[in-house]
């Protein structure tokens, strides 16, 4: 999982400094433990000061004691704004993890002037089962702001027909502030004509989420076209970008 936040409104990729970029926070909790003992999501929420709403959300779902992935991450992503690599085994509560730094943010922006695109966090996952997972639980924490975020999901495949694609088209056409999707399906929509996407991506993204990263980065070129169009034109491959995508492989095959 690797979560990244750039603001892409207001840089365009051929600008962005040729200094070397800040390498993120690498998290490893132990594999000893899942659960943090020394901690309750109520005093983790109060101390990064997560959106109300997405507090009454977490306490309607029961949620009592951050696992240490989330305690660990939580006050990095919200409070520090860092960019973070994590490392942990399934269960370990990683989608909360990167779910409620997102939601927060999308919130805490809820009175700004709009932009003119309407994504701002996309979420990549390599499986559309892994995309229904993800998109449950962010409607889950979105209970008390529904009517605020608002998520949607594409995938596409062998087995995906045109008309999915035409129904995802249409709620694209709702503006969804967050997209769950798999890069082959990101990359379906980029590509289809008069798609909503092609504008909004490189105008609105400020969240990016690498879910199952060694899985994700395995689809190549599918991956780097739909990363690309969250930085310029689906036509122009800037040597920033693709030095990005390089960083990402080789962290990610470092752990």
């Amino acid at each position: 999982m690797f979560p990244f936040q750039k603001s892409l409104s207001s840089q365009h990729p051929n600008n962005i400094s040729k200094e070397a970029p800040q390498q993120p926070t690498t998290i490893m909790p132990s594999t000893e433990s899942l659960l943090d003992p020394q901690d309750t999501f109520a005093t983790l929420c109060t101390s990064v000061g997560l959106d109300i709403r997405l507090r009454k959300g977490l306490s309607r779902l029961g949620y009592i004691r951050p696992t240490l992935v989330q305690s660990k991450c939580l006050p990095l992503a919200i409070t520090s704004g860092r960019d973070l690599l994590v490392r942990a085994r399934t269960g370990s509560g990683k989608t909360l993890a990167y779910c409620l730094p997102i939601l927060h943010k999308i919130l805490a922006k809820e009175n700004d002037e709009e932009s003119e695109g309407f994504v701002q966090a996309v979420i990549l996952v390599p499986t559309r089962e892994l995309c229904t997972q993800v998109t449950k639980t962010l409607n889950s924490l979105i209970y008390y702001c529904d009517e605020v975020v608002s998520v949607a999901t594409l995938f596409s495949g062998k087995n995906s027909s045109e008309s999915s694609l035409v129904q995802q088209e249409a709620m694209l056409r709702d503006e969804p502030d967050v997209l769950v999707s798999t890069p082959a399906g990101l990359l379906a929509h980029i590509k289809r004509d008069g798609s909503l996407l092609k504008t909004s991506l490189k105008l609105s993204v400020e969240s990016l989420v690498v879910d199952e990263a060694d899985l994700v980065l395995s689809f190549g070129t599918l991956l780097s076209y739909a990363v690309y169009a969250m930085f310029t034109e689906f036509s122009t491959m800037s040597h920033s970008n693709l030095s990005l995508l390089q960083d990402m492989q080789m962290m990610s095959l470092r752990l």
